[in-house]
């Protein structure tokens, strides 16, 4: 039973990505805004009533992020925690918090596993 709702919580999760990625490749800053707002917002509270569907809503967010990047950015530069946009004339720094949500996520899952064995 466990192996399947691991198996199941692997394809909804993968859902989730496709999901959040084609919604952020509309290129609409909109769409792209509201799908990760309210993948977090969906992330929360399904992190508190059911911990483990968290982790489908997450999946729409980093897709929708990506989604993002890959279209509403002319030349990013991808680093940790931040993209930079270098445009014609100006550049912009902006924090991307999923990609500090999803390395608090590993940094959690860590901690657990070394706690449990």
């Amino acid at each position: 039973m466990e192996k399947e709702l691991r198996i199941m919580m692997i394809i909804l999760v993968s859902l989730g990505i496709m999901t959040g990625l084609i919604l952020g490749i509309t290129g609409i800053p909109m769409i792209d805004g509201l799908t990760v707002t309210i993948g977090f917002i969906l992330y929360i509270v399904f992190g508190l009533i059911y911990p483990k569907s968290r982790f489908i809503f997450l999946g729409v967010m980093v897709g929708g992020d990506v989604g993002a990047i890959i279209t509403l950015f002319s030349h990013p530069l991808v680093l940790p925690f931040v993209i930079i946009e270098r445009g014609r004339g100006h550049s912009s720094i902006d924090i991307d918090f999923v990609q500090i949500i999803v390395f608090i996520e590993v940094i959690y899952y860590i901690i657990t596993k070394k706690i449990k064995r």
